[in-house]
């Protein structure tokens, strides 16, 4: 395992150094990605420039390319959950191609999502007859085709191999059964020590299931770094027991719940804090029965 931890990060953490790819002229020639509106990004890819729409905000798609420039070994894999249109992944297969100390870089970022259209509301605009943004994304990272292993398809059908993961980007815990999945099937193969988790739902009222599992492995995670009030960053500091990995979280009683909740919101930013005080108002509101 490389010696270096998160503590330095190879400077990815160090002041929020990764900002640079947003604000240095170089750092974004670099990033090859362009923000040209809300939502909206120009892809410099080597082969063709793409204009594709996203819900990640430049911030995060900045950390997403300094993690696999500036931090990635290739010690583990990086896990891509629920990329969709594939500007996030992007982002990530830029910065496994800059990066020098990585030598085999093939199949080294693993994408899993249904790439369906349905739900995403107006992020999506265009899609096959199915329904279907599979081609999408493919097209999206042509360029960086023979860095990324993509499996499309119900995750909650899916394994994975045991194989080490480094870095670990969910953006699809959207439902408790999802949450749990993740966490059983990714959290047993982080590397302690090393493995950064992105959670990009953590700071958003609907899924309140994310801070409470964040939270209920507190001593296990030490946190790094919002990002944009968005995304949430940890890095795993020591091997999660298997017991705590199985537990129901979901059938948690409600006090235990909240506790974690106000756990959460009292360690974080201002701006944070209002998001996840709604989150409890929406775990009350789930417990409360209805007509």
């Amino acid at each position: 395992m490389p010696a270096n931890s998160a503590d330095d990060g190879n400077g990815v953490f160090s002041a929020g150094r990764w900002k640079r790819y947003l604000v240095d002229e170089a750092g974004r020639l670099q990033l090859g990605i362009r923000a040209v509106r809300f939502q909206e990004y120009e892809l410099l890819n080597p082969d063709e420039s793409v204009i594709e729409r996203s819900m990640l905000t430049p911030s995060e798609i900045s950390l997403l390319f300094a993690l696999a420039k500036d931090y990635y070994t290739g010690y583990g894999e990086i896990v891509d959950l629920g990329p969709l249109l594939g500007v996030g992944t992007n982002a990530l297969a830029k910065g496994l191609a800059q990066n020098p100390r990585v030598v085999d870089k093939s199949k080294r970022i693993h994408s899993f999502d249904l790439f369906f259209a349905n739900g995403m509301g107006t992020v999506v605009t265009r899609a096959a007859r199915s329904g279907s943004v599979l081609d999408r994304f493919l097209g999206n990272n042509d360029a960086y085709r023979k860095h990324l292993s993509v499996a499309a398809g119900d995750i909650l059908e899916m394994d994975w191999d045991r194989t080490p993961i480094e870095i670990l980007f969910i953006d699809l815990a959207k439902s408790w059964s999802l949450n749990r999945h993740v966490v059983r099937r990714f959290f047993p193969y982080l590397i302690p020590g090393r493995s950064i988790v992105l959670q990009q739902d953590y700071v958003h009222f609907g899924e309140y299931w994310i801070a409470i599992t964040m939270e209920m492995f507190a001593e296990y995670f030490r946190h790094l770094s919002y990002v944009d009030a968005a995304t949430s960053v940890f890095l795993l500091t020591r091997e999660i027991p298997n017991h705590v990995l199985y537990a129901e979280i979901e059938a948690l009683p409600l006090d235990r719940k909240l506790h974690y909740l106000e756990c959460a919101r009292e360690k974080a930013p201002r701006s944070v804090r209002e998001i996840l005080k709604m989150r409890a108002g929406k775990v009350l509101d789930r417990q409360r029965p209805h007509d």
